[in-house]
């Protein structure tokens, strides 16, 4: 490594130090103004995990990323059921979800637009369809 220990450590308190004199604004702007809505305890804990993670894979690999960033991110991809502000082309509806998740690689899927009448009716033929079968295992 190039960096020598004590500016590690030294950008490491600094930031702490940071953080804690200014954890109201960060909190403000990461919970609140980033995305559609107001962040959840489990939404902030699931947002920092990955952020922890992703910063940590790229550390062991030694790849330059930015933590705000990397944060950012996973504030923003809490939003994407909604499209977290990025406009939606579509939504796979629930009862097509197995079908998508066990396509090949380099298979290609069409797209039909549906009514939610219709994909409400899909997922309940899909529902007892998954019932049938679970029941020819419990015997």
């Amino acid at each position: 490594r190039f960096i020598p220990l004590w500016v590690t450590i030294a950008v490491a308190i600094d930031l702490g130090l940071g953080t804690m004199v200014g954890w109201k604004r960060i909190v403000v702007t990461v919970g609140e103004k980033i995305g559609k809505t107001h962040m959840t305890y489990a939404q902030g804990a699931s947002a920092e995990t990955v952020a922890m993670l992703t910063i940590g894979a790229a550390d062991m690999f030694g790849l330059p990323v930015s933590t705000t960033h990397v944060l950012s991110s996973g504030v923003l991809h809490r939003d994407a059921v909604s499209g977290g502000g990025y406009a939606m082309i579509g939504t796979v509806i629930s009862a097509d979800l197995d079908f998508i998740g066990q396509m090949q690689p380099n298979q290609r899927a069409g797209f039909v637009a549906v009514s939610l009448e219709q994909a409400l009716e899909a997922r309940r033929v899909y529902k007892k369809r998954l019932k049938a079968m679970t029941g020819l295992f419990n015997t």
